[in-house]
């Protein structure tokens, strides 16, 4: 909603707020019109070069601008006066009105305005061949439809991944059931040709005669789940091959349907490329706005790339920040244990100046350092290339902080003793302080960025969905005119057109 009042009585925040809410532009826009103070006052007197060049908006968006200040009763400014002339000389007095001249019978006075165009008829605007083709296309994509692909085909797509699993069960059965042969024929053979085993000589010929038997029984069952192992195989592999080759038909069924789509709508691109209907009153204004709209969605898609990169870029850099705040906090804590380890050398021996370095520390330290150098460092080249994306409006980092990250000059240098220790804390201390300050402000430019791009995929996808909406009020209409020419006779249909054959 406008704020109350007249424009010209706008305050400047009253104005950002219109923009954004109103007009529903980025926060980049407002942020453009704070920085220059535009109040109500400034804006009435604001021409299309102003707002584009002054204050960096694109034409679409001057456009818009100008067409609400319009509908609030805002003309656009004057063009600047020209020179003054000179004077000229007094006009001499109007001659009396003459009187409106009469009509005669069958004269007319003054010609009509010219008649709004009228929409063509559909059925005396297309060649009969070109219809019998669109209803012939229409009839198979109602037979093809009929036939449910989707459903057929994704239960045509689950038997045949079902029937392969069945069959690669079967097939990984197979060799234990070919070992289980060889092994009975190998137990069958020790008692059935008179082959030594463990208390033959001991047995009797009955028992040896049933251990033959038994042995034979064994192998039969082996060689017979083999044999419809084998089988299950084949029949598997033949039931797989039928599956694969049903799958394949319904996935020619989609594939024709989809041709077949493709070929009525090419027809009808072609029919209504017609002179008679670049004439239509209805197609012509949807044209028109679904080409206003799909540029305005291209410049909202501009702006999602566009704040989605710089976005990212300062996320990555908020991150590497926070890993080398926590690896200084590291180097802070480490810097504190040798504070103490000293005091206590000096506290037991009294010569502080005899006390030797930490060496493994130091090393340690010196790693955790250069990380967080190079952390903070490859933060401050992920601010300054969003910055570079975003433009002006990004909100600052301090600059000094960001060269210094850049010079690398977090990386502390190490010393022995205990006075090396406190110098050390309180420069690591500082750098510490100084990176904290960074992260708040990245966070915070980051923050701006992720809310412009919020508002760009918001815009975005709204005139998407308007693009969409407009294509299908045209393919309604087509559709429409389209099933007037098929229920229409056909002589009505070609009488006459014979000169707008596409065919």
């Amino acid at each position: 909603m406008a704020p109350s009042g007249p424009v010209s009585g706008w305050s400047v925040d009253e104005v950002a707020a219109w923009l954004t809410g109103e007009l529903s532009l980025p926060p980049a826009v407002a942020d453009a019109f704070k920085e220059n103070a535009v109040g109500g006052g400034d804006l009435i007197d604001l021409s299309d070069e102003d707002l584009t060049n002054e204050l960096g908006l694109t034409k679409l968006q001057a456009r818009k601008v100008r067409t609400a200040l319009s509908a609030l009763g805002v003309a656009a400014p004057a063009a600047p006066a020209a020179p003054a002339a000179a004077p000229a000389p007094e006009p001499a007095p109007a001659p009396a009105p003459t009187p409106a001249p009469v009509a005669a019978v069958g004269v007319p006075v003054a010609a009509a305005p010219p008649a709004a165009a009228a929409e063509p008829d559909p059925r005396s605007c297309f060649v009969q061949e070109d219809l019998q083709r669109y209803r012939k296309l229409d009839q198979q994509m109602r037979e093809l439809r009929a036939l449910e692909l989707t459903s057929k085909l994704e239960q045509a797509r689950r038997f045949a991944v079902q029937t392969r699993q069945q069959l690669e069960g079967a097939q990984r059965a197979v060799p234990p059931a070919r070992q289980a042969v060889a092994d009975a024929q190998e137990e069958h053979k020790k008692y059935s040709e008179g082959g030594w085993y463990p208390g033959k000589v001991l047995a009797g010929k009955e028992k040896q005669q049933k251990k033959a038997e038994e042995s034979k029984a064994a192998l039969d069952a082996a060689t017979a789940n083999l044999a419809r192992t084998e089988q299950a195989v084949r029949d598997l592999t033949a039931q797989l091959a039928e599956a694969e080759k049903q799958l394949a038909a319904w996935r020619g069924k989609e594939s024709e349907l989809a041709t077949t789509q493709r070929t009525q709508q090419e027809l009808v691109d072609r029919m209504f490329a017609a002179p008679v209907w670049g004439s239509s009153p209805t197609l012509n204004a949807l044209t028109d706005a679904t080409r206003a709209l799909e540029a305005q969605a291209a410049e909202q898609g501009r702006g999602v790339a566009t704040y989605g990169n710089g976005t990212k870029l300062l996320t990555s850099a908020a991150q590497k920040l926070e890993g080398a705040i926590k690896a200084l906090q590291g180097t802070q804590f480490m810097n504190m244990m040798g504070m103490r380890r000293g005091m206590m050398v000096t506290a037991a021996t009294g010569r502080p100046g005899m006390m030797q370095p930490n060496m493994m520390q130091n090393i340690a330290e010196m790693a955790i350092l250069r990380k967080a150098n190079d952390a903070v460092a490859s933060a401050a080249q992920d601010t300054a290339q969003a910055r570079q994306l975003l433009g002006p409006g990004l909100p600052q980092v301090n600059e000094e902080i960001m060269k210094a990250a850049r010079a690398g000059i977090f990386q502390n240098v190490l010393f022995g003793g205990v006075m090396s220790d406190v110098m050390q804390a309180a420069a690591v201390a500082k750098s510490v302080r100084a990176v904290e300050q960074m992260l708040g402000e990245v966070r915070k430019a980051a923050q701006w960025a992720q809310a412009n791009l919020t508002t760009y995929q918001h815009r975005h996808a709204e005139l998407s969905a308007q693009v969409s909406a407009k294509q299908a009020e045209a393919q309604a209409y087509r559709t429409s005119a389209l099933r007037t020419a098929l229920e229409a006779p056909a002589a009505a249909a070609t009488a006459g057109v014979e000169q707008l054959s596409l065919i």
